[in-house]
């Protein structure tokens, strides 16, 4: 069983930047995506800071999730082992009569079957009537089935075996009646065609859904036990039904904003607990209701791995993940596990350069201030490094991949002294040639940022960038064009954000 690696702080991938997030504390400018490496709250929390949790049965098309009516784009037609193991199911319309008796199709002939569940006609010794409806049977639990009537007592079908002993009775009806009013119906039509979790017609007792952040030695399934703090979404149900497919639980983040283009990746793993898992994920326009399909996956099985979506357009989204099973062995028992784990930021790079980017805003406190730091198109496996000056403090360090790309969010230490200061990203182009990037900061007396610019310090002239109302400087573009991300995971997307994401600049100095 492949397990999921551990993410380290960087690891610089251009196609794919995975990284694990730092927490941040400075006040939110707006929606942000916030603890989605779950790390927040801790092992066997069922509320998750920043996630809604939904524990209840879902019917993709009808429930609403995040504020918009859900759509079911799920692909059922890869159940797993369909063609082999799905039954003939009860057809929608069944015609009867007035109370409820079973009519031959097209006609108004009742339907008898003898004590070995053989056609015969009303009458007839030991005939019994076969009705369709909704009863209750003599424990005074409520169904809708196939029954017939003793006395003052009704009884479905199949308890005619089970309490009464005559399973001949029951073989013949499946196989003499019962196929007259049945199919096997498209997989495609199987999707949540299940009763509400208080349906007792439906189901053998309530089903069991539930959310909960767990770890490698909490998880219901150790085969995909999480090495890290994860949300674990379970199912765990019975019916009086085969072949279903059940959805829920399901988890929708706070929405969270772009500035432009975004890709964001995940980390996902899946298990039938009773039977196959059916899962799906996707990314929610709030303001459209638009559903950009990030996961949607069935089978027994799934061991951790990745997966992106990205997003075409500036806009505020949640993300929302629904758990489901779907009843395989069409035995009537399903449920299944869904993991979901560190949804993060991919940034898009091309060319060569890099780029330093705070992540706070005024009057935030200098100590644990976040910084992003990225690099793209350096010598492959060379050094890089961010310092804080003028005394040098070490902020962060590393190695590019062997496309030269890096990116990684660290902090400012508590320990910053007032006064002004220089945060320098340093790393070497392909040709040797040293490259850095330069931002100025001044620090408050009181141990918050006061000053902040891309192009000198306190006092030069330059732009303070957190307190200008201009868009800020417009810089031209050389050599790199880097999509940057929302900061997501315990990082937040920070105050100072909307003065400057609009204002990228894309620099390389040296």
């Amino acid at each position: 069983m492949r397990r999921r690696r551990s993410l380290a702080a960087v690891l610089g991938v251009a196609a794919a930047v995975s990284v694990s997030l730092p927490m941040g504390t400075a006040s939110a400018a707006g929606p942000a995506i916030v603890n989605g490496d779950f790390e927040a709250d801790p092992v066997g929390s069922t509320t998750v800071a920043g996630w809604t949790l939904t524990n209840d049965l879902v019917d993709l098309g009808v429930t609403s999730l995040g504020g918009c009516v859900t759509v079911d784009t799920s692909d059922y037609t890869t159940l797993r082992d369909y063609a082999n193991e799905a039954r003939p199911i009860r057809d929608d319309v069944i015609p009867v009569g007035a109370g409820n008796e079973l009519l031959v199709h097209g006609t108004t002939t009742t339907v008898w079957l003898d004590q070995v569940g053989a056609v015969t006609t009303a009458g007839a010794t030991d005939a019994r009537q076969i009705f369709f409806g909704t009863a209750t049977d003599p424990g005074g639990l409520p169904f809708t089935d196939f029954y017939v009537v003793e006395g003052a007592e009704t009884w479905p079908i199949d308890a005619v075996g089970y309490i009464g002993g005559n399973w001949d009775f029951v073989d013949g009806f499946y196989a003499n009646v019962f196929p007259d009013y049945s199919s096997v119906s498209d997989p495609t039509v199987r999707g949540d065609d299940v009763g509400t979790a208080s349906d007792a017609t439906y189901w053998d007792g309530a089903p069991l859904l539930g959310s909960v952040t767990v770890d490698a030695g909490t998880a219901q399934d150790p085969d995909v036990a999480p090495s890290s703090t994860a949300l674990e979404l379970s199912s765990d149900m019975i019916a009086y039904e085969e072949g279903y497919v059940a959805h829920g639980p399901a988890v929708v983040s706070d929405p969270f904003t772009t500035q432009g283009n975004r890709t964001v990746t995940l980390d996902w793993a899946a298990s039938g607990a009773e039977d196959d898992y059916h899962v799906l994920g996707y990314a929610l326009n709030v303001d459209t209701c638009q559903q950009i399909e990030v996961l949607d996956s069935t089978g027994e099985e799934s061991a951790w791995q990745s997966t992106s979506v990205s997003l075409p357009a500036a806009g505020t989204y949640r993300f929302v993940f629904v758990a489901g099973t779907y009843d395989q062995s069409w035995g009537m028992a399903a449920g299944a596990v869904l993991y979901v784990d560190n949804i993060r930021v991919v940034p898009t790079i091309t060319g060569t350069g890099l780029d330093l980017e705070p992540l706070f805003g005024v009057d935030d406190a200098v100590g644990n201030a976040p910084i992003q730091l990225t690099g793209a198109g350096l010598m492959p496996a060379s050094p890089w490094k961010a310092e804080l000056h003028s005394t040098p403090v070490l902020l962060a360090s590393g190695v590019t991949d062997a496309s030269g790309n890096f990116w990684m969010l660290s902090n400012l230490p508590s320990t910053v002294e007032a006064g002004k200061h220089q945060i320098i990203l340093s790393g070497t182009a392909p040709d040797g040639t040293p490259r850095t990037d330069t931002v100025w900061i001044t620090v408050t007396a009181a141990g918050t940022i006061g000053y902040f610019s891309l192009e000198g310090e306190e006092g030069s002239g330059a732009t303070n960038l957190l307190t200008s109302t201009a868009q800020g400087p417009v810089l031209a573009t050389t050599g790199v064009d880097l999509v940057l991300p929302v900061s997501i995971g315990g990082g937040l997307l920070l105050a100072a954000a909307a003065a400057f994401l609009g204002a990228r600049r894309v620099r390389q100095r040296g």
